[in-house]
């Protein structure tokens, strides 16, 4: 897992169109014993998080691509997405986002819909 830093976030802006960043699992503060090495430490997100919302618009995910279907959408938009849906997401993350009224959208994998033996990093 490789994390953005300020810097990388810096150079994705106002060069490709939009950007849509992509999460799993948000952990605890500054955790580093990452589930699947895919969980992002909540210190490290709420930090890349106010470096995009510095010197980006982020809007919901669906309202982004119509704008890019319409050629309305700017370099400087960005949308926040999750996969998965983990548990630490909705523990770590979205609270986070709801406080600063960042909108986001959160993918559910339809495979565990079923599963009564679902895994346990997801809701």
């Amino acid at each position: 897992m490789v994390y953005l830093k300020s810097h990388d976030i810096l150079r994705l802006i106002g060069h490709n169109g939009p950007v849509i960043f992509s999460y799993h699992g948000i952990g605890p503060l500054h955790s580093f014993e990452r589930l699947c090495n895919n969980e992002t430490p909540m210190s490290i997100f709420e930090t890349q998080i106010e470096e995009i919302e510095r010197h980006m618009q982020i809007v919901q995910l669906d309202d982004l691509l119509r704008r890019i279907q319409k050629g309305l959408a700017t370099d400087l938009m960005a949308a926040i997405t999750f996969d998965d849906g983990w548990k630490s997401t909705f523990r770590n993350g979205l609270p986070f986002l709801q406080k600063k009224r960042i909108p986001s959208t959160i993918f559910i994998n339809p495979a565990f819909v079923d599963n009564k033996q679902w895994p346990f990093y997801l809701i």
